[in-house]
């Protein structure tokens, strides 16, 4: 999970699933993001995030998506 701003990403490695929220418009996170094409680039932008934080922790799960 990484958040950046007023969104956040969610990562479920067991079904290589993503969610992304507003947090500030929609804080119970009931509406997820992740296929909403004018949303793309942020989707784009916190999955690089997120394999940053991934590297940077030596996150295993990181080599398992690799795979």
């Amino acid at each position: 999970m990484v958040r950046k701003g007023d969104y956040k990403l969610i990562y479920y490695p067991q079904s290589d699933t993503y969610l992304m929220f507003d947090v500030v418009s929609d804080p119970a996170e009931t509406k997820d993001l992740i296929d909403q094409p004018e949303m793309q680039e942020k989707v784009v932008d916190l999955k690089t995030e997120l394999t940053k934080l991934m590297e940077k922790m030596d996150d295993p799960m990181l080599a398992e998506q690799e795979n």
